[in-house]
């Protein structure tokens, strides 16, 4: 009897687990992303229209409708793309997408070439009984930029066992890697060389332009050093005037031992 009882009871309570309330079925409604939010490419160019693509899913029994979405740029308060399901379908998703275009929805400079677009789903909060909102937003960050400049090789200091008698000069060849297919010449490329973080006057030289694909060398008068051994910094664009994928190509450093003039 007392088995009975019990199986009774493990019956009841699990018929109770399965309701939201007595009397309604069980039901998990929760509004969620599937896919999650992606790029049509990982690496645009400055001048690359994107398209952004993710799905809503709706675990619910019942329609959800309707259901807005959002994008921004950034976290700016101004809307970049906006839309509606309506309705989305019970446990079904939908998909959705929308156009970015740089320089017109983002800004690009040299110092503005990574942006974060955020998508929320129901961003006012209109869907009721939603389990889980903490799934309602997702963020994807791009870098928009044509071309990496970066050393073809170290750079090269001559004479190679100088003294402190003899003026240095520092050979550095560039490579202009393009990464978006934008096929972009870049021009006006200041190579600088510093000691000890700071400038050496005079010692730069600008390369009037490299093709993508192409290599510019500079050449770079350095002056006579005292003995012992001295590293010089070369770094590429340091005022960072052009819009480079990756400004961690753009610096590196080389080493040279000067020998002290024998006397007499």
């Amino acid at each position: 009897m007392r088995q009975i009882l019990a199986s009774v009871l493990g019956l009841v309570i699990l018929v109770l687990l399965a309701c939201d309330s007595p009397g309604e079925p069980y039901r998990s409604r929760d509004l969620k992303f599937h896919p999650d939010l992606y790029a049509s490419t990982a690496t645009p160019g400055t001048a690359t229209l994107v398209t952004f693509n993710f799905g809503a899913f709706n675990t619910d029994q019942e329609n959800m409708g309707p259901v807005e979405w959002t994008a921004v740029a950034d976290g700016s308060a101004n809307a970049l793309a906006s839309g509606v399901f309506d309705p989305l379908p019970a446990q079904l998703w939908l998909a959705s997408s929308f156009i970015v275009t740089p320089g017109i929805d983002l800004l690009i400079t040299p110092t503005a070439i990574s942006h974060t677009i955020t998508v929320t789903l129901d961003p006012r909060g209109l869907i009721s009984d939603e389990r889980d909102r903490a799934n309602n937003s997702q963020t994807l960050t791009l870098v928009f930029a044509d071309a990496n400049l970066s050393f073809s090789g170290a750079p090269a200091v001559t004479p190679a066992a100088p003294t402190s008698a003899q003026p240095l000069t520092l050979t550095a060849t560039l490579l202009n890697s393009d990464t978006s297919g934008a096929l972009a010449t870049l021009n006006n490329i200041l190579v600088q060389v510093q000691e000890n973080g700071t400038d050496i006057p005079a010692a730069s030289a600008i390369i009037p332009t490299i093709a993508a694909g192409q290599t510019g060398t500079a050449v770079i008068a350095l002056p006579a050093a005292s003995a012992g051994v001295h590293t010089y910094t070369v770094i590429i664009d340091p005022a960072k005037n052009l819009v480079l994928r990756d400004r961690s190509l753009t610096s590196t450093t080389v080493s040279v031992t000067v020998a002290a003039v024998a006397p007499g």
